[in-house]
């Protein structure tokens, strides 16, 4: 059996780059987002992003970006 990582990244709107962040700090984001957050989660384990007002958010499975 194969353990993926996953890895989360942000892209602020001031920004052109993807930074690293922690797990906690998008799950925090997320919740002050969103009332309900494991769809979006859902979502973004298909490769989709997640977009809030602090910045647009997604998950990578062993340092990939989910396609």
């Amino acid at each position: 059996m194969e353990i993926k990582m996953t890895e989360f990244e942000v892209k602020y709107f001031n920004n052109a780059h993807w930074e690293t962040i922690p797990e906690k700090i998008v799950m925090e984001r997320l919740l002050d987002t969103f009332s309900l957050v494991t769809p979006v989660i859902t979502e973004m384990m298909k490769g989709k992003y997640a977009y809030t007002p602090y910045g647009i958010y997604r998950m990578k499975l062993n340092g990939e970006e989910i396609r």
